[in-house]
C-alpha cells in the first residue's frame, strides 16, 4: 500500500489544505510486488525513498481532492542491494532513460471506504489510468514541533506488463520468477 504521511506546507491552514507529500519512518510509501521474486513462494516489498509531490483536500468536499506526485525511481530499495541494481537496470525501470515515476490526479470520487482517486501513472515512460482506493484522511494532527499532519493510506493493483516492464525468467521447477501483477 502506499502510506501518505501529509504534512501541511504551514501550521495553521483552513480545511483547505495544500498538502506536501513527506516520507519518513513508518510512511515511507511501498510498493507490494507479490509473486515476484520466486513467484511460487515469496513477496518481495519495496520501497522508494525519493518521493516528491503535493495534496489539495478539503474536508468539505473531497471528491475536489488532487494528488500530484514524482518518485526517483533510482531510490527503489528491496533491502537487497543485487536485486536493486537489476530493477534499476535496463530489464526493469531503466532508471537511466525514465529517472522517474509520477501520478497525476484526474478525478476523485466518494465511496462508503474513502475515495476513490483517479489519476494518471506513469512508469518507464508508459502512462496509463489508475484507480487508488484511499482510506479516510485522518483528523489534523500537531506534532510536537507545532507541525500539522494528516495521513491516509492509498492503495491500487497494476499489471507491470502494461507499463513495459516485461523481464522474467523460467524457474526449473516450472513457472516464472517475476508475477506481473504489482499492488502499489
Amino acid at each position: 500500500p502506499l502510506l501518505l504521511p501529509l504534512a501541511a506546507a504551514r501550521p495553521g491552514l483552513p480545511l483547505l489544505s495544500r498538502l506536501r507529500l513527506t516520507v519518513g519512518g513508518g510512511g515511507v510509501p511501498t510498493v507490494s510486488l507479490p509473486g515476484s521474486f520466486l513467484a511460487s513462494a515469496t513477496r518481495s516489498v519495496s520501497e522508494f525513498t525519493g518521493v516528491a509531490g503535493t495534496v489539495e483536500y478539503d474536508a468539505g468536499a473531497p471528491t475536489a481532492a488532487k494528488v500530484s506526485a514524482t518518485i526517483d525511481a533510482s531510490t527503489v530499495n528491496t533491502r537487497e542491494a543485487q536485486r536493486d541494481q537489476h530493477l534499476k537496470s535496463a530489464d526493469f525501470f531503466d532508471v537511466e532513460k525514465f529517472p522517474q515515476i509520477s501520478f497525476t490526479s484526474t478525478g476523485a470520487t466518494k465511496t462508503s471506504a474513502g475515495l476513490e482517486v483517479t489519476g494518471d501513472l506513469t512508469i518507464h515512460g508508459v502512462t496509463k489510468p489508475v484507480t487508488l482506493d484511499v482510506d479516510p484522511i485522518s483528523a489534523e494532527l500537531k506534532d510536537p514541533w507545532g507541525g500539522t499532519h494528516r495521513g491516509t493510506k492509498a492503495v491500487a493493483k497494476i499489471n507491470r506488463k502494461d507499463f513495459g516492464l516485461t523481464w522474467n525468467k523460467a524457474l526449473e521447477s516450472g513457472g516464472l520468477l517475476v508475477g506481473e501483477d504489482v499492488a502499489i
